[in-house]
């Protein structure tokens, strides 16, 4: 029959007999330094366990197929034979040797040199400083560096292929010793990190990897093929984690991670913290989306190749697909956002961004209240397409760092100034300009506007009278001033000047001039502000151009005229 033999402690013999056999070996508890396991296998399965110079202990066996042995404490030669063999060396600077089969190999600690022969093998050296060759097969090594390390030494790694095997090393150093292994033929790898920044790299099969503490940088490795699939876990810190070209699973754990996906149909979770993922393509999907870097964890969506991202709250290339979406980030990364079909919001927060509004009515967001230095507050370029859209730019600069957002196919704008002097540029449609503090230039543009100037002195400029009617909403009266573009206005105004007091008209009520000399009237009931470029003439009648909001006083003296 198939026997499972443990003859014990003591001069043994052992005859498996017919089937297949296991001999179970355990000489943890004796040996002495210099004197450890030594073993002989030869291929009709007899041979020889014995403690190097002693006779009181060995096993002489025949008939025997398979081998689960654990060595001494000392340095042990432990050979596997024709079928899978469990070999553990234990302490020591033990050398193993699987020979055939499906082999699980263990070095424990110590100076381990292990062969894992012609099978597909499961390789664990240990601590210490080690040398493993996988051999034949599809082999795996185990890498656990969680106890080791230290605060200026994680794992470090370097993996090279050739045909899909890989070579190379992992190494860490506890602050008295190096704990090293170097490798040639692995397929597979299972490895744990320290507590610690650690650097680890994967080969062209299916890799296990836990970051545990610290930063760590991950990368799944080259997969050839989508069958090959990794599991990255980053676990504390702030993780960079790459995916391989296989189905991987990718959780960034605790931290502000940074995950890039692979060419597969991955899963991906951020974990706690404001996590990135450089790539989100979701344009298939018909659904509304919102994303936002508020730390909360949304559901999970899927991406248009089928991969599954929750957790996720900054995107650094986003693409969305024919719903109503919401792209809603406040903190600093360079984006590159692009939303498809649909009428969107989208605020790409601070950094060097990029946005493309694509097909519906879209409205962008910038916030630059918090950067900005004297000098250097929100600068504007807008262009009007051929399709009505707006394309242009915005920027700002906190002193260090310059915060910029280049944008095309956009409708609608709603700025947000630096605490600093800005230029806020509306476009074609119904925008909001928020000054903020600073002397402030706010120019609507076409459409129904909100202007809020903040404190400060500010700007409210009016290119033409048929732009739309804009609310002005904290009008400081002889503190602020309404500017009118005197090419855009026409009705004889003067450049470089306040309106004389016979063009202007304010009262209750009123809507109309009554002389041919007066241009701009203010119903002081309702803030509504008039212009008219020929008075009571028959040629044009009074357009609204703005509504104060408050009914402030206005004079003469605050509306001033430009070229």
């Amino acid at each position: 029959g198939n026997d499972t033999i443990n003859p014990g402690l003591g001069n043994d013999a052992v005859d498996g007999g017919l089937g297949t056999n296991l001999l179970i070996v355990n000489y943890s508890t004796i040996g002495t330094p210099g004197n450890g396991l030594i073993n002989s296998v030869v291929t009709d399965g007899s041979g020889l366990f014995s403690i190097r110079n002693s006779i009181t202990n060995q096993v002489n066996f025949t008939h025997i197929e398979q081998f689960d042995v654990t060595g001494t404490r000392y340095n042990d030669t432990l050979i596997g034979g024709a079928f899978a063999d469990t070999l553990n060396g234990g302490l020591g600077n033990d050398s193993i040797n699987g020979g055939n089969g499906d082999n699980s190999l263990n070095g424990g600690n110590g100076n381990d040199t292990v062969l894992g022969g012609t099978g597909n093998d499961t390789i664990n050296a240990g601590l210490g400083n080690d040398s493993v060759d996988g051999g034949l097969g599809i082999d795996l090594l185990i890498v656990d560096y969680s106890t080791s390390g230290s605060s200026n030494f994680g794992v470090s790694s370097a993996v090279s292929l050739e045909n899909g095997i890989a070579r190379g090393y992992f190494s860490t150093y506890n602050g008295s010793v190096y704990d090293q292994v170097t490798f040639n033929n692995i397929e597979q790898f299972l490895v744990t990190g320290t507590n610690y920044a650690d650097i680890l790299y994967g080969g062209a099969f299916s890799d296990t990897f836990s970051g545990g503490g610290g930063n760590d940088y991950i990368y799944g490795g080259n997969s050839s093929t989508q069958s090959n699939d990794n599991v990255l876990d980053g676990g504390e810190g702030n993780d960079t984690l790459i995916a391989g070209a296989g189905n991987d699973s990718i959780n960034g754990g605790a931290g502000n991670d940074l995950i890039t996906g692979g060419g597969g149909i991955d899963t991906i979770e951020g974990g706690a913290g404001v996590d990135v993922l450089t790539t989100g393509d979701f344009s298939t999907a018909t659904t509304n989306l919102v994303f936002d870097d508020s730390g909360n964890t949304h559901e999970s969506i899927i991406l248009a190749n089928g991969s599954s991202v929750s957790g996720i709250e900054l995107f650094e290339n986003l693409n969305t697909g024919s719903g109503n979406d919401q792209i809603l980030f406040t903190l600093r990364d360079d984006n590159n956002l692009k939303t498809g079909l649909g009428d969107d919001t989208i605020n790409a927060g601070l950094g060097y961004d990029n946005v493309d509004g694509g097909a519906g009515t879209d409205v962008l967001i910038v916030d630059y209240s918090t950067t900005g230095r004297p000098g250097y507050g929100f600068s504007s370029s807008i262009y009007l397409n051929p399709n009505g859209s707006i394309s242009g730019a915005f920027s700002a600069y906190n002193g260090s760092r310059y915060d910029q957002i280049t944008f095309s196919n956009i409708e609608q704008l709603n700025l947000t100034g630096t605490s600093f002097n800005d230029t806020l540029r509306g476009g074609t449609g119904s925008d909001s300009l928020t000054g903020g503090d600073g002397n402030d230039i706010l120019v609507g543009g076409v459409g129904n506007d909100v202007l809020t100037g903040g404190t400060g002195q500010e700007r409210f400029t009016f290119n033409a009278a048929n732009e739309g009617i804009d609310t002005i909403s904290d009008f400081q009266t002889s503190v602020d001033n309404i500017y009118i573009s005197r090419a855009g206005f026409g009705g004889g105004l003067v450049a470089n000047a306040a309106i004389a007091t016979s063009q202007f008209l304010s009262g209750l009520g009123v809507t109309a001039a009554t002389n041919s000399t007066q241009r701009f009237i203010y119903n002081t009931s309702t803030g509504a502000l008039f212009f008219d470029a020929d008075g009571n003439g028959l040629s044009s009648a009074a357009i609204q151009i703005a509504t104060l909001t408050g009914t402030p006083t206005l004079a003469n003296t605050d509306i001033f005229v430009t070229t």
